[in-house]
């Protein structure tokens, strides 16, 4: 791949590039996209940076595609803030066996369980016993 070009200017806490057009502030990947192919290319789709750097404005690293497409690509490189994540959110290990896969989610097994019993518990106790005729 060839090397980025990187952004010097204003970046987005998260690294994206920005710059203003016409008194309005875009991001600058998208800007590129939409002088080369036309806005129309990127209207409702997102455009992905093939070198993962959010300050790369190079237009052979870039690619527009659907959110879909990019919330995939994201997930295949290990780049989601839920896939660094170690523990749930009530503290228990993400091990192996304490973790059960759903869909592209993990779902902590001691929460899992946690929940369910008390589920069970609630119905349980909203049983009103049958009235009987006398």
């Amino acid at each position: 791949m060839t090397p980025c070009r990187e952004w010097r200017g204003a970046k987005t806490p998260l690294g994206y590039g920005r710059r203003s057009v016409n008194g309005k502030v875009v991001y600058l990947h998208r800007w590129i996209v939409s002088l080369i192919d036309g806005p129309e290319a990127i209207e409702g789709r997102d455009v992905m940076h093939l070198c993962d750097n959010p300050s790369c404005y190079r237009y052979d690293h870039l690619r527009v595609g659907t959110r879909s497409d990019n919330v995939n690509d994201m997930l295949a490189k290990g780049r989601s803030h839920h896939q660094k994540k170690t523990h749930c959110d009530h503290g228990h290990e993400f091990s192996e066996a304490n973790t059960r896969i759903v869909g592209r989610r993990r779902v902590c097994r001691t929460c899992e369980r946690r929940r369910s019993l008390a589920s069970y518990h609630r119905r349980r106790n909203s049983v009103t016993p049958a009235v009987q005729n006398g």
